[in-house]
């Protein structure tokens, strides 16, 4: 990179396909950059839902579903999906009161006479 350019290109997909991306005249391109992104927005019932998605980042890994977004006065924030087996949290077997007595005393009973398995 002797210029350190980076370059961002638009390109809108016919609504409501995201797939025809590859079908326009300039869909040729997303075999040219390092990354693709792909941006929608779609109603459902009535609510409106922003996902983005990563297509393609060359020499990364990523994750390749759906993630929604919401634009607002902070700018562009992406949820982050959290994925079946992965471990990045602090488990603990610790117990905690509901602060409902009678309630505590049902689910300590539920526990101290669990079914052999």
């Amino acid at each position: 990179m002797e210029h350190e350019l980076t370059c961002l290109i638009t390109l809108k997909a016919a609504a409501d396909e995201p797939s025809s991306i590859t079908q326009q005249p300039y869909g040729f391109m997303q075999f040219m950059v390092d990354c693709s992104v792909i941006l929608n927005h779609s109603v459902v019932l009535g609510v409106s839902q922003r996902n983005l998605r990563v297509q393609k980042y060359r020499g990364s890994s990523f994750d390749e579903n759906e993630s929604p977004f919401v634009i607002g006065s902070g700018g562009f924030d992406v949820a982050l999906v959290r994925l079946l087996g992965r471990v990045d949290a602090h488990v603990t077997n610790e117990r905690v009161t509901s602060g409902v007595n009678r309630l505590d005393t049902m689910l300590e009973a539920a526990i101290t006479v669990r079914p052999a398995c």
